[in-house]
C-alpha cells in the first residue's frame, strides 16, 4: 500500500498467550482504525508488516502517537456463517456504528445489494421485513415498522436497481445512493434522491410489556 509506514499501523501479531490474528476464519484480513476520520485496511497480513517490531512496542507506539484513541476491527465471521445467521426467521438488520465503520452509512444498502441481488441469499420480501416491521416487533416500538392506518408515517422508497452502498472502510462516511423518498414522521427527508435537510426524528423509548423487564 502506497504510504503505509510502521509509525501508522499496528498489526495484532499474537503476543505471548494470545491466538494469532492469522488463525481466525478470516484472520488474513484487518482494519487498522488508528483515530476517527484515518483509516487504514490492509489486504494481507504478510504483505504488509514486514519487520521485527514486536506486536506489544508497536501497540503501545500506536497508543501514544493517537492520544489512546487507536483500536482495530478483526474479520471474524465466516461468509458462510453470516449467510446462515442472515437467514434465520429471528435475526434483523443492524448498524450499530463507529468511528471509521462503513455501517454507519452502508449497512442496508451493502446487505440489499450482496446478499439480495448478488448472492441471492435472501429475497427482497425478506430484507424489507427484517428491517423493518421484524425490528419495530422485537423493540415493541408503538405503531412502527408497518404501512397501516393510524401507524406512523416513516416510509422508504428506493430504486431496487440502484440502492447500493458507497461507503468503504477507506471513506467510511459516503452517502449510499438508491433512496428516492424518504418521511420520517410523516415529513421528508429525502426528496426525489436528495436529502432536504429535515430531522424530524425522535428518540424511540422501549416500554417493557406488563409484567416483564425485557
Amino acid at each position: 500500500m502506497q504510504g503505509l509506514t510502521l509509525d501508522k499501523v499496528f498489526v495484532e501479531r499474537g503476543v505471548s498467550g494470545s491466538k494469532p490474528i492469522a488463525d481466525r476464519p478470516q484472520g488474513a484480513a484487518l482494519l487498522a482504525v488508528l483515530q476517527p476520520g484515518d483509516t487504514v485496511i490492509t489486504p494481507k497480513l504478510d504483505r504488509m508488516f514486514r519487520s521485527a517490531l514486536d506486536a506489544l512496542d508497536a501497540a503501545i507506539r500506536i497508543l501514544r502517537e493517537t492520544g489512546g484513541k487507536a483500536s482495530i476491527v478483526s474479520f471474524n465471521i465466516s461468509e458462510p456463517d453470516l449467510e446462515n445467521f442472515m437467514k434465520q426467521p429471528w435475526t434483523v438488520t443492524s448498524s450499530d456504528g463507529g468511528p471509521g465503520h462503513p455501517r454507519e452509512y452502508a449497512t442496508f444498502q451493502t446487505k440489499y445489494a450482496v446478499y439480495v441481488k448478488q448472492k441471492h441469499t435472501i429475497d427482497t420480501g425478506f430484507f424489507i421485513r427484517h428491517s423493518s416491521g421484524l425490528t419495530a416487533d422485537i423493540f415493541k416500538l408503538d405503531r412502527r415498522g408497518y404501512l397501516k392506518a393510524g401507524y406512523f408515517a416513516d416510509v422508504l422508497v428506493f430504486d431496487p436497481n440502484g440502492y447500493v452502498p458507497k461507503a468503504d472502510y477507506i471513506h467510511p462516511a459516503v452517502l449510499s445512493e438508491g433512496v428516492k423518498e424518504l418521511f420520517v414522521n410523516g415529513v421528508a427527508a429525502v426528496d426525489n434522491g436528495t436529502p432536504t435537510g429535515a430531522t424530524a426524528g425522535r428518540p424511540l423509548p422501549h416500554t417493557p410489556p406488563i409484567g416483564t423487564c425485557n
